[in-house]
């Protein structure tokens, strides 16, 4: 149970981000429901292309940027015509020469059984 189609567009101090979030346990059951989404933000010490990050080296290395819960996801809605399950965030980042020069995001979930997805 991962997040799918995860996209960043920036728009001047702010990025965009959207994703779709999982419908189904990677054994292919239906997931019980959602709790909790994370949005975590690598502002410095980016990852490096490669293979996925173990939960361990986002949490290391990453900040989490915002948790939504349940009760809010409706807050949190894709664009129209996106899939019930698609949800969008606005991060807005410092722009000045002291902010983060790249940035790069991860998201996972957690469901009603508190087991967390990979990012």
């Amino acid at each position: 149970m991962i997040v799918e189609d995860l996209a960043a567009a920036q728009r001047g101090q702010v990025v965009l981000l959207e994703w779709t979030n999982p419908v189904k346990t990677v054994s292919g059951h239906p997931l019980t429901g959602l709790e909790v989404v994370e949005i975590w933000v690598f502002d410095t010490g980016l990852p490096v292309g490669g293979p996925a990050f173990a939960s361990a080296e986002v949490e290391k290395s990453a900040r989490l940027a915002r948790r939504i819960p349940k009760e809010e996801f409706g807050s949190f809605q894709g664009r129209g015509g996106a899939r019930d399950t698609g949800m969008a965030f606005s991060f807005v980042f410092d722009p000045s020469p002291a902010g983060p020069k790249r940035l790069a995001f991860a998201v996972r979930v957690i469901d009603s059984k508190r087991r967390a997805s990979d990012f």
